[in-house]
C-alpha cells in the first residue's frame, strides 16, 4: 500500500458472531491508518448494528439472508463506489460468489483468509482415535483467528505492520441502570452460561461451585449479570433461582441486544464464560474472560487474546470432539466440563476484582 494514498475497502463479514467479534481487529488496525481508508461493512444483522454502533464512521451495507444472490450482488455494487480492495472475512459459497464478483465489477483486488478448516477437521478426526487416552497439549503456538483475519489484511494491503492489534469494540462510556441502582455494589461479575450449542455448555453445577467458591472468598459483594438471548434464558433461569437468595443477581437474558451487551460487559471486573461469541465480546470491550473450553480446543484460535484473561480446559484426548460445538458427548458424561478445577476458576477471577 502506498503510505498517504487513500483507499477503499469493503469488508465482507455476516454471520457467526463470535468471528465478527474477532475480526474488528482489522477495523481496529484501518482505523488508525493515515489516512483512514473509506470502509464499507457488508453484513446481517444482529452483527452489522452492534458494527455501527462502535464504528460509526464506517458505511454499513445491510443484507438480507433471504434475498437471492444474483439480487444481492445487485444491492451491494449499487451501494459501493469506487473500490479498491474486496475483504471476504466469512469464506463461505455464498460469499466467495458475492466478494468475487463484486471485485470483479469495481476492478478491485479480492481477497480471502485461510479459516483452516481441515486442519481443524483433523485435529477432531484424531480425538476419535485416542479416545479417552490423554495426550500432552502442543507447545507449538497456533494462531489466534483474528490474527488470521489481520495476516488476509497485512496481504490485501501489503502491510507487515498489522500483527499489534486486536479484536475493539469502542462503546458509549454510561452505566445501565441495572447497575446504576445498587451503588454499593462495586465487583460486577457478568457470566454467560449458556451458547449456541448445548454440547459447548458446562453443566450447571459447574457454574454453581465456581460462583459459589467466588461468593464466599471474596471479602466485599459481589453483583452476579447473567447474559444471553432468549434461547439462554432457561439455563439462566436455573442458576438464577440457585443464587437469588444469597446474592445480587440479574438476569437479563433476552432482554439485551449485542450492543447493551457489550455496554453491560464494560462495566464489569471480569466475565464467566463457555467458548462462546459473548466471550470475544468481554474481550472487545477490554474486560478479562475466565473461558472453559469443554469440547473445543483453544488450538482452534479462539482461546483469550487479553493478557489478563485466562483459559480454562483438561487433559483428555478426546478433545476435540467437534469443529464447532454442534453434537453430543460420545461418552456421555462431559468430562471435558466436570474435571475442571471450580477453586482455580474462582481465584482467577477473585484476583480481578477491587
Amino acid at each position: 500500500m502506498d503510505q498517504g494514498k487513500s483507499i477503499s475497502i469493503a469488508i465482507y463479514r455476516t454471520d457467526g458472531i463470535g468471528d465478527a467479534i474477532l475480526s474488528t481487529a482489522c477495523l481496529h488496525y484501518l482505523f488508525r491508518l493515515d489516512p483512514i481508508p473509506k470502509i464499507y461493512w457488508i453484513s446481517y444483522e444482529p452483527i452489522s448494528g452492534l458494527i455501527e454502533r462502535s464504528y460509526p464512521e464506517l458505511v454499513q451495507i445491510r443484507l438480507d439472508r433471504s434475498t437471492p444472490n444474483l439480487r444481492m450482488l445487485k444491492e451491494i455494487t449499487q451501494q459501493i463506489g469506487e473500490l479498491d480492495i474486496v475483504l471476504d472475512l466469512k469464506r463461505s459459497s455464498r460469499s466467495l460468489f458475492l466478494c468475487s464478483r463484486l471485485a470483479k465489477a469495481k476492478r478491485a483486488k479480492y481477497h480471502t483468509w485461510n479459516k483452516q478448516s481441515i486442519k481443524r477437521s483433523m485435529m477432531v478426526f484424531l480425538s476419535f482415535l485416542r479416545g479417552r487416552k490423554r495426550e500432552k497439549r502442543p507447545a507449538t503456538q497456533y494462531p489466534k483467528r483474528y490474527q488470521m483475519m489481520l495476516d488476509c489484511l497485512g496481504k490485501a494491503l501489503n502491510s507487515n505492520s498489522t500483527n499489534g492489534s486486536q479484536p475493539n469494540l469502542p462503546v458509549a462510556s454510561f452505566i445501565p441502570e441495572v447497575l446504576s441502582t445498587r451503588p454499593s455494589i462495586k465487583n460486577w461479575i457478568a457470566v454467560m452460561p449458556a451458547g449456541k450449542y448445548p454440547l459447548k455448555r458446562a453443566p450447571l453445577k459447574i457454574f454453581q461451585e465456581i460462583l459459589g467458591t467466588l461468593i464466599e472468598g471474596s471479602k466485599e459483594p459481589i453483583g452476579i449479570l447473567l447474559l444471553g438471548d432468549q434461547e439462554d434464558r432457561k439455563v439462566a433461569d436455573s442458576l438464577e433461582e440457585f443464587f437469588s437468595r444469597s446474592q445480587v443477581i440479574e438476569n437479563l437474558c433476552g432482554s439485551t441486544s449485542l450492543y447493551q451487551n457489550a455496554q453491560l460487559l464494560s462495566n464489569c471486573k471480569a466475565s464467566l464464560s463457555n467458548d462462546t461469541a459473548l466471550a470475544h465480546l468481554s474481550e472487545a470491550v477490554q474486560t478479562p474472560v475466565a473461558m472453559l473450553f469443554g469440547p473445543t480446543v483453544e488450538e482452534f484460535g479462539y482461546e483469550p487474546f487479553l493478557n489478563e484473561s485466562k483459559a480454562f480446559s483438561v487433559n483428555l484426548g478426546c478433545r476435540p470432539c467437534t469443529k464447532g460445538g454442534a453434537g453430543k458427548c460420545r461418552y456421555q458424561d462431559k468430562l471435558c466440563f466436570t474435571k475442571l478445577d471450580a477453586a482455580e476458576i474462582s481465584r482467577f477471577l477473585i484476583s480481578k476484582l477491587n
